[in-house]
């Protein structure tokens, strides 16, 4: 599996060259979220130090940092900017059906892209989810 990723990030990030590959970076930040999600710079300053991904990966001590990581999010801008991240998970969908075909798929997302009409989006292609919760809904949830 981790051969696929890494040729997924290869195709789609790495079309220049750079200090660090592209595809490298999407990595560290793919890894990061699924680890322990937090922002670019808790990602620079204590995440990705206390773990042996430079060392994995063959990245050069120094080479991750805030900016880098910004920098590759910006890579791939699908959408225009000024979008909110709640209004594009239809166009999402579409895309990755058009791009991969329609499967089963168990979608993850952050708590700034979660609405009941975009879960229900999912839900109606068979999909499933694991999603950040608002914290105004936390306790609503805690109870069940």
């Amino acid at each position: 599996m981790w051969k696929r990723l890494d040729r997924f990030f290869e195709q789609a990030a790495d079309r220049e060259s750079a200090d660090v590959p592209w595809s490298l970076v999407a990595a560290v930040l793919a890894i990061n979220r699924l680890c322990a999600p937090g922002s670019e710079l808790a990602v620079e300053q204590r995440w990705y130090p206390s773990t042996a991904l430079g060392d994995l990966l063959a990245i050069e001590e120094g080479k991750i940092n805030d900016t880098r990581l910004y920098r590759c999010l910006d890579r791939n801008e699908t959408f225009d900017g000024n979008r909110a991240d709640v209004s594009t998970m239809e166009s999402i969908l579409r895309m990755v059906e058009r791009k991969y075909g329609k499967a089963r798929r168990i979608w993850k997302m952050d708590r700034g892209i979660v609405s009941e009409e975009n879960l229900q989006a999912i839900r109606n292609r068979g999909g499933q989810y694991l999603v950040g919760t608002p914290r105004s809904q936390m306790k609503r949830f805690e109870a069940e």
